[in-house]
């Protein structure tokens, strides 16, 4: 698939998933999950430059995460910011790149399903702080719950995978 092949892909599924949200914002249900783009293909192919200039093309931040090393917990916690910070009216939107896609663990799937059915409700670990803003020595985590309703539909998940 040529590079504009695929931005045009991305920017096909984008505006299914904004459409989505703004049925559920209207009806008060969402009727059909979200999708969330998987781009495979060997290395080199121009996946990650597509990503970046549909984020650039959009206005958006580019947060990439790589599920193959990094926790769980660092998706919900950047998923959590990227949610905040669109709402907050920080950022015009977030596009979250998940490199392995097909490495997310068991964790990783509910936080996407949970996503393509627009909402979150689930915790992450945060270390403590004292009324100053200091870690607590030793370094101690606390759960956070972490629920929003409805998630902005500038809030874009895309995953990209190396084949196998």
């Amino acid at each position: 698939m040529s590079f504009q092949k695929i931005l045009a892909y991305l920017d096909k599924i984008f505006e299914e998933n904004a459409e989505k949200i703004r049925q559920k914002q209207k009806t008060g249900q969402l009727d059909e999950i979200l999708t969330v783009p998987n781009l495979s293909g060997p290395t080199g192919i121009g996946k990650t430059a597509c990503v970046k200039q549909f984020a650039e093309s959009k206005g958006f931040e580019l947060v990439t995460l790589d599920l193959s090393y990094q926790p769980t917990n660092f998706f919900i916690i950047y998923l959590y910011n990227a949610i905040n910070r669109v709402q907050r009216n920080k950022a015009k939107g977030v596009l979250l790149l998940l490199d392995n896609f097909n490495e997310a663990d068991e964790e990783a799937w509910e936080v996407i399903n949970q996503y393509c059915s627009n909402f979150l409700d689930t915790s992450m670990k945060v270390a403590k702080i004292d009324e100053n803003g200091e870690l607590i020595e030793p370094v101690t985590y606390q759960e956070m719950p972490v629920r929003f309703e409805e998630i902005p539909e500038t809030v874009f998940i895309v995953g990209e995978q190396r084949e196998s």
